[in-house]
C-alpha cells in the first residue's frame, strides 16, 4: 500500500513565507536585512523536504509516546523491535546481542529528568 509522503516540512516552508506576520512582512517591526536571517537564507526548495521531518531530542523520550514521526508505535519496545528487524545496516541494531538490546531499553528512561530553568544573569 502506497503512503503519501509526509509534507510537514515542505508545507511549513510555504506557510512561514505566506504568513502575514513573519519578520519580513509589512506588519513587522524587525529589520528584514538584520533580523530575519532565518527567512532570508532559508532553503525554499520544498520538493526535497517532502517526507522530511525533524527528529526530536532524546531527552524525556519515554514521556512522549506515541513514537516515530507518524506515531505508529505506542512503546519504546516496539520502536527498538522495529530497528532490530530493519534490513538496513545504517538504520538497524540487528547486530546487538539480546543483553545489549535489553540494556538499551533500560538506558532510555535514564534520559528523563526535569528541565532546569536558567536563572537570569
Amino acid at each position: 500500500e502506497g503512503h503519501l509522503p509526509d509534507r510537514g516540512r515542505a508545507d511549513g516552508i510555504r506557510k512561514v513565507f505566506s504568513n502575514l506576520f513573519n519578520c519580513m512582512s509589512k506588519f513587522s517591526d524587525a529589520d528584514p536585512e538584520m533580523d530575519c536571517l532565518e527567512l532570508r537564507f532559508m532553503d525554499t526548495d520544498t520538493t526535497k523536504y517532502e517526507g522530511a521531518f525533524k527528529t526530536p531530542t532524546m531527552r524525556n523520550v519515554v514521556e512522549r509516546p506515541p513514537y516515530m514521526h507518524d506515531g505508529q508505535f505506542a512503546t519504546l519496545r516496539e520502536v527498538l523491535e522495529f530497528y532490530k528487524k530493519s534490513p538496513l545496516p545504517e538504520v538497524g541494531v540487528a547486530d546487538l546481542t539480546d543483553e545489549e538490546f535489553s540494556a538499551l531499553e533500560v538506558f532510555l528512561p535514564t534520559l528523563s529528568g526535569p528541565i532546569k530553568e536558567l536563572e537570569p544573569e
